[in-house]
């Protein structure tokens, strides 16, 4: 085997990858199989082992790595990060880098990376990350403004806030982080200690974006390599709320111009500089000067619903957009993306 042709699929304890709304009777795992099939018919030599596995049997000869990741934040996501980062540095590389690995489930993280890579963008809006209650500055917050927890994915916990004590109150809820136990050992700490500073017992991470007015919902943008996959979701009745509602359109296209959308979209993938990404994208041609705001974005096992359930898929780029029908499989649009990502890497 040589560096330009293998690849490491990366699993985890249950043998799983990435997810599947296809496969639900193995856990919602991507097909293993079928997606190591169809690397190794496009010229890779393919090797799969389980996270736990991955130090000790891939050595020092260094390969692409596309690896899975955990719903479970806190715990044995840790463990994929360790061993991810761990074969970075023996002279693998992972796809993608590993940095969207650590955005994952993480909005802190995200809104970190996006700071860097859009920066004052017309579709970037400028929001903020707090690591604890305390460094809120409630006041000069220019209003209204939507609160997200930095953990989770989906609609859970976002609210909306119209004034300072809205911000406080929502920010107080989404940033606790000490049960009654803990707070009980720190007030007796502080009696035997009279110079004792309690820590916070909010130090969960949140995050302020500006609120965008006059939105009826947002699109889900999916990109496997050359390909956009699009889903429309629209609002709850009464509520700012589009991820989580459940309103979805897969035919959004029809009789819609999607350009605006498409091109963004597009152009913020590009940016990531991962072959697969999922874009939550706003637009309205009356919001935001006409210009499409990218909400959030994630490059790591995100949902693959917008794929596995659209009628087709974009291709062409800005300007040339062109809509191809076809019932994509998952495993093969994702195989193609990553073949596509290790030529280009390789200069082929």
């Amino acid at each position: 085997m040589t560096f330009e042709n293998r690849v490491l699929v990366m699993t985890d304890y249950r043998g799983g990858f990435w997810s599947s709304t296809r496969n639900v009777q193995t856990a919602t795992t991507m097909d293993v199989d079928r997606l190591s099939e169809a690397l190794r018919i496009s010229g890779l030599d393919v090797v799969v082992l389980p996270a736990a596995r991955a130090l000790s049997e891939m050595g020092d000869t260094p390969s692409y790595v596309v690896y899975t990741s955990s719903e479970h934040a806190e715990s044995y996501k840790r463990f994929i990060e360790a061993t991810v980062l761990g074969l970075q540095c023996r002279g693998h590389t992972p796809i993608p880098r590993f940095e969207y690995l650590l955005a994952h489930h993480s909005k802190a993280v995200m809104e970190s990376i996006r700071g860097g890579i859009f920066g004052e963008d017309a579709g970037n809006p400028s929001a903020r990350v707090f690591g604890a209650l305390e460094e809120l500055d409630a006041e000069h917050l220019r209003y209204p403004v939507v609160l997200k927890p930095s953990r989770g994915a989906g609609s859970r916990g976002v609210t909306l806030a119209k004034d300072a004590e809205e911000a406080r109150r929502s920010a107080e809820e989404l940033s606790r982080s000490e049960g009654p136990k803990e707070r009980l050992l720190s007030v007796l700490r502080a009696k035997r200690r009279p110079d004792f500073v309690p820590p916070s017992s909010h130090q969960n991470p949140f995050v302020v974006q500006p609120y965008i007015s006059g939105l009826s919902g947002d699109y889900k943008v999916l990109r496997y390599g050359s390909r956009l996959y699009v889903v429309g979701r629209r609002n709850r009745e009464g509520d700012f709320r589009a991820s989580g509602a459940g309103l979805l359109d897969y035919r959004i296209g029809d009789g819609e111009d999607l350009a605006p959308v498409l091109d963004a979209a597009w152009t913020w993938a590009t940016k990531l500089q991962s072959p697969f990404s999922s874009l939550d994208v706003a637009y309205s041609a009356s919001s935001n000067g006409g210009h499409p705001m990218l909400i959030e974005f994630q490059c790591v096992m995100f949902g693959p619903a917008a794929l596995e359930n659209s009628v087709g898929y974009y291709t062409g780029g800005p300007g040339a957009w062109q809509f191809t029908k076809e019932k994509s499989v998952l495993e093969s649009v994702f195989a193609q993306a990553c073949v596509g990502f290790i030529r280009a890497d390789q200069g082929a």
